[in-house]
């Protein structure tokens, strides 16, 4: 074999006596990046308690696609990527960089990760970019939560102005 040739995926060479960069090198950088996305995908489904199926329903993309993406057949576009974002509980550019589209600098993502959104932040927000209601039903429930937002905000002004009971102490 000449010195600069790279095994082929079909090559048994024993484990043995190499180092790091004989395994490195072992794998095209195209290998290990499909080999990396999926498990990560697959982590992330699972850490966020979906299967493949119900991944799917979830972000509303083909469950052939995600499959293929699960299996490093294939790495998903950007727009499934954004589909998937919100049910995995990440931000698109993390997905993008994974999945070698983009590098953190060329998306201006260098540096700290914002903290995850609550359960219920998500939630509404999933249901709001879900493919099932229209965009009618979409403006009624953001109106509603507006609504809600505005009580709560008035909730929080009369706690904060309310008067201090004085502590009674212990004996």
């Amino acid at each position: 074999m000449p010195a600069f040739s790279q095994p082929t995926a079909s090559a048994r060479v024993p484990l043995s006596g190499l180092t790091v960069l004989d395994v490195m090198m072992a794998k095209t950088a195209a290998e290990r990046s499909s080999t990396d996305f999926g498990s990560y995908l697959k982590a992330l489904a699972a850490d966020n308690g979906y299967n493949q199926a119900t991944l799917a329903r979830a972000a509303g993309v083909n469950q052939t696609q995600l499959s293929r993406a699960m299996e490093n057949q294939t790495i998903p576009t950007v727009d499934t990527l954004r589909k998937l974002a919100g049910p995995l509980n990440v931000r698109l550019a993390d997905l993008m960089i994974r999945a070698r589209l983009a590098t953190a600098e060329e998306l201006g993502t260098v540096g700290a990760q914002p903290p995850p959104l609550p359960p219920i932040v998500r939630d509404i927000l999933l249901r709001l970019a879900g493919p099932k209601l229209t965009d009618r039903q979409k403006r009624a429930l953001t109106n509603h939560l507006a609504y809600a937002l505005q009580m709560f905000d008035e909730m929080v002004e009369e706690i904060a102005n309310a008067p201090r009971e004085p502590r009674m102490r212990n004996r």
